[in-house]
């Protein structure tokens, strides 16, 4: 059973689900909507011009190229 935490902004609450989700993403983790949570190390991207894929830690993927500058990951070859 999900709990509940109070006071999550007017009237909504907040499941243990959605805090382990902020913890997880304030701490540097990938979440996919899909329930899963890539490590720094481990992030799973996909260019979202031409559909190429890429893994690795977040940092080398934007140095290597991949850009996030619109809310969509573009490859180094689309931006």
């Amino acid at each position: 059973m999900k709990q509940e935490s109070p006071g999550f902004g007017r009237g909504e609450r907040q499941t243990d689900k959605d805090d382990a989700d902020d913890d997880a993403s304030s701490d540097g983790w990938q979440l996919d909507g899909d329930e899963n949570h890539y490590c720094p190390q481990h992030w799973h991207l996909t260019c979202n011009k031409c559909g190429k894929t890429a893994m690795g830690n977040h940092d080398e993927l934007i140095e290597n190229g991949w850009d996030c500058a619109t809310d969509e990951w573009l490859c180094p070859e689309c931006h």
